[in-house]
Order: structure tokens, then sequence, then C-alpha cells
């Protein structure tokens, strides 16, 4: 590796400007006192959208002019360059279409160079360019036009935009399994895992974190079933991401969603007051992503259906389990080398105590850290193809020793770098 990595790259894509289909990057200034329907609105329904882009803002571009699609917004000088925070933008539904007839719109606007990052489909496993509607078709072939290079979220992105003849393609993952730049962060995780087995803990000795239940799925209820006694019997924390239960959290509403509606969960044996009681005492939101992150932190073990949510308390070095339940998140810990499990056998679990998920953890987190570093320098390769720095925490990632690190890298505790 160059020991002179520059702090900000030289040549024709220098100061770029950070695009993001948001207003906010990973923290909502003034959530405190907001209704909940607004607060939903700046997360973009999902507070999973923070974490990639903390990582994208904070930690590969900090002090970058931000700007989202919208008209006025920032625009790059000629020979800059439009950095891309992308997230699933590849699909089929209204919502895909009516933002990517926006992006297209702006993407026809420029003649400068477009990098994304972290570009995801969100598609069944054999879906093919055909399949999307023609908004979707415009803007990914405007993408190819401009960039030079591109980060893609798993090999079905990769196959999508071979298919349309474009090959400058790297697999990196999502942005945000490289927050913590700790190069021996699964070691550690697999440490304190087995530190847990060796000890035989059970739930009442150890803090549980629980991320929300993804409706609509054939396992859902009985996922959340199991959440739900994990909160009443032993208070997990349980990490809400969407909308609908935050009237009841925030005291707005007495009305459980029909999300959370008891009928719905049967094996609880819970009434609706005592559904909202425990979702009240249990749960909890974030506005913020450093927030999360650290109180991530506390848990001893972390699991449930939501990706993003496991990737946090995983880079916050928690013992932590994605349950697989469509063709997405299979492909992401696939691609990531994440723990998981697919709902049926999560559910087939003798869970009476914590140790069959530790195992689970223990057994598929030992490859994690060779993987993320081929990761990295996937990612590295895709900065440097676009004349963009890389940034120190993935310098840390893709060394293979401190000697393959800048000197002004060497030796300087991780803490400094984060």
């Amino acid at each position: 590796m160059s020991s002179n990595e520059p702090s900000r790259a030289a040549g024709p894509f220098a100061d770029p400007v950070l695009l993001m289909d948001m207003a906010v990057t990973h923290c909502v200034p003034g959530a405190a006192l907001m209704p909940p329907a607004t607060l939903d609105e700046l997360a973009r329904n999902n507070t999973g959208n923070f974490a990639f882009r903390y990582a994208i803002a904070d930690q590969f571009f900090p002090g970058t002019p931000l700007g989202t699609f919208e008209p006025g917004q920032p625009r790059p000088e000629r020979g800059g360059t439009v950095v891309m925070a992308c997230a699933n933008w590849i699909g089929q539904s209204r919502e895909h279409e009516v933002a990517n007839e926006k992006r297209f719109a702006f993407l026809e606007s420029l003649d400068v160079p477009v990098v994304p990052f972290g570009l995801g489909c969100q598609l069944p496993l054999d879906g093919v360019f055909d399949d999307l509607g023609l908004a979707t078709q415009k803007f990914l072939l405007r993408l190819c036009e401009l960039a030079p290079s591109m980060s893609v979220r798993d090999e079905q992105t990769a196959r999508m935009l071979h298919s349309v003849g474009y090959r400058s393609v790297h697999v990196t993952g999502c942005p945000s399994n490289f927050i913590n730049p700790d190069p021996g962060l699964g070691a550690s995780i697999a440490k304190a895992a087995r530190r847990l087995l060796e000890r035989d803990a059970g739930w009442d000795t150890i803090a549980i974190g629980l991320t929300e239940y993804s409706g609509g799925y054939d396992f859902s209820w009985q996922v959340f079933e199991q959440h739900f006694g994990m909160m009443r019997e032993h208070a997990a924390t349980y990490v809400v991401q969407d909308y609908p239960l935050l009237p009841v959290l925030m005291r707005r509403s007495e009305r459980l969603p029909q999300e959370y509606l008891p009928q719905h969960f049967p094996g609880t044996g819970a009434t609706a007051q005592e559904m909202a009681l425990v979702l009240r005492r249990c749960a909890v939101y974030f506005a913020s992503y450093d927030q999360w992150l650290l109180q991530a932190r506390r848990f001893d073990l972390a699991y449930g259906m939501r990706l993003h949510g496991n990737l946090t308390t995983l880079q916050a070095g928690v013992p932590s389990l994605v349950i697989t339940h469509d063709a997405r998140t299979v492909e992401s810990c696939r691609t990531l080398g994440l723990p998981n499990l697919r709902a049926e056998s999560f559910l087939a679990l003798d869970l009476r105590t914590p140790r069959p998920l530790l195992e689970a953890i223990l057994h598929s987190v030992i490859g994690y850290d060779d993987r993320r570093r081929e990761l990295a320098r996937r990612m590295r390769d895709h900065l440097r193809q676009c004349s963009l720095p890389v940034p120190p925490g993935l310098q840390v990632l893709v060394a293979d020793s401190a000697e393959g690190l800048p000197s002004d890298l060497r030796g300087v505790e991780l803490d400094a770098i984060r």
C-alpha cells in the first residue's frame, strides 16, 4: 500500500459533492419534540438508512458538501464529481419507479462523473433487467454512463449490471460493514461468545438486544412471538426501526397498530394492554446513529430479522445473528460473512438458554475478518479507480500488518481513527 494516501484526491474527481436521497444523514435534529410521522419521514421510513449514511458521510467523506436529488441542491463544479450513498434502489415497486424517475432527471442534468456506493437490488434472486420499470431502467443505464466504477451490495446487483454491459463493478457489501476499523473484530466477537458459553450464561444473566421483526413473511409472526417472550420474561431491548409503533412509544396513541395487534400473535397469550405495556417498557427508537451504536455496546447478545440492526450491534463488538427471511437478507449475509440462520432454522432451536445462538454465531463468525478484509480491499480499489481518497479506517482494514499502513497511521490507537 502507498504510504502517502492523499487527504483529498487530486485530479479529475477532486472536490466531490455527496448526494443522498434524504435531507438528514444519520441524525435528526430536534427529534425529541418532533411528531412521530415527521421523524419517520426524515428517516425515510427506516432508521437502518442511518447506518450506511453514517459510514459514507462521517468516515469516508467527512466535511464533504451534502446534497439531495431535489432542485436547488449543491452541484459539483466542472472537474468535480458526485458521490452517491445508495441503498436498494433497484426494484420493481411503484416507490422505486417514483424515486428513480427523480434520480434519472438529476443524472440527465450532469456532465461530471458519478461514484455510487452500496447500490443494491430488491428483487427475487432470479430477477433480471427486463423485470424493472422504465424509470428504474433509465436510471440504471444513465448511471452506467456516468460512473467510472460502482460499489454494489451483492453478487445479484453485479449480475444485473453485467447484463447491461457494465463491467467495472466491485462487490463491496454495505459500507456500514466498515464502521469499526478493528481488523480483528470477528475474533473479538468470537472471544465474547466463547466467554458466555464457558460460563454457561443464562438469559437472566445477560443483556439482550432484539431488532424489530419484519412483517409479511412466512415466519414473521412466530419470530415476534419469540421476541415478545424475551421482552416479557427477560427485559430484552427491542430496537424499533419503522414508523407503526412510534405513536404508542411516544404516548401519542394508546391503540396498537395493525402490525402489533395481539390476535396476530396467539402464542403470546397477551392482551392488547399487556402487549402495549411490554413494548413501551422494552422498545427503543434511535434518531441518531451515534446513540444507536453507543447503546448497542451494552448488549451481550443480539439477534433479529433486521440486517442493519444486527450489523450495528456487530460493529459495536457484540455477538450478533441475522434471522434471514428473504432473498435479499440471505444474499447480503452471504456477501458480508455475517452470522445468520434462516427463520425456520431459528424457530427450530431450543432457546431455553442462549447456548444454541452463541454456538451458531461462533461457528460462522470465524471467517468474518478475512471476508471483511477482502471486501475492504475491493472498496479501496473502487475508491482508487475513481481517484478518491481511501479513509484511514479502511486503510487499517486492508493492511496485512502495520508495515502495510501509511507512516502516520502506524501505532495509532483504533479509537483515534474511528
